[in-house]
């Protein structure tokens, strides 16, 4: 028999407009309070360089669905040694908006003409390279706008402020409406959610 492989996608959610940087460490005391993030398992404070992971708090499953596969939760002897398997992260805000992408990120779809970038890799690395915006040209239309202005179903996606739920298959865990409404009420902004296969 075959090992399993441990699950290695993210479900990742950021708010909107892609500039929103929503207060990192009073976001994570509101989702503490709500029962969203549980115990917090690396020392660093929320800022621009590592994120601050978290067991799945009490409430985890009225805010995440899965579908389709078991997921592996600690138990409550976890401690801030360990790090388990399905945990949430925190990260943020950084200077400029980050692009997410993974082995599952399809070409995005240029929002005038409908048409995919199919060199949308190659632009993305002459980004990094020259250091400058984050800009995609679509061969069809001519349209030179931001990445975050592009279409990219849920398979990628930028923010400056990113909630994530960590290792688990991408495609079958989903946020449910309870925890937009709440992301919502506690920073004023609306969220999206998007999944990536590291």
């Amino acid at each position: 028999m075959m090992p399993i492989s441990p699950p290695s996608g993210r479900l990742l959610l950021a708010p909107q407009p892609v500039d929103a940087a929503p207060n990192c460490q009073k976001l994570q005391f509101e989702l503490q309070a709500l029962g969203l993030l549980g115990t917090q398992l690396t020392r660093s404070a929320c800022d621009d360089t590592q994120p601050i992971a978290f067991t799945c708090g009490e409430q985890f499953f009225h805010f995440i669905a899965f579908t389709g596969c078991a997921v592996q939760l600690p138990n409550t002897s976890t401690t801030a040694a360990t790090v388990p398997p399905c945990h949430l992260q925190l990260a943020g805000p950084t200077t400029h908006p980050r692009f997410f992408s993974g082995f599952n990120t399809r070409p995005p779809r240029c929002p005038v003409c409908g048409k995919a970038a199919i060199d949308w890799q190659q632009q993305i690395i002459n980004w990094l390279e020259n250091d400058n915006k984050p800009l995609l040209r679509c061969a069809a239309c001519d349209y030179y706008q931001p990445g975050w202005q592009w279409q990219w179903g849920h398979h990628a996606g930028f923010g400056r402020v990113i909630l994530s739920v960590e290792a688990i298959f991408p495609g079958e865990v989903m946020p449910l409406p309870a925890l937009f409404m709440q992301l919502k009420t506690l920073t004023g902004y609306q969220w999206h959610w998007f999944s990536v296969s590291n």
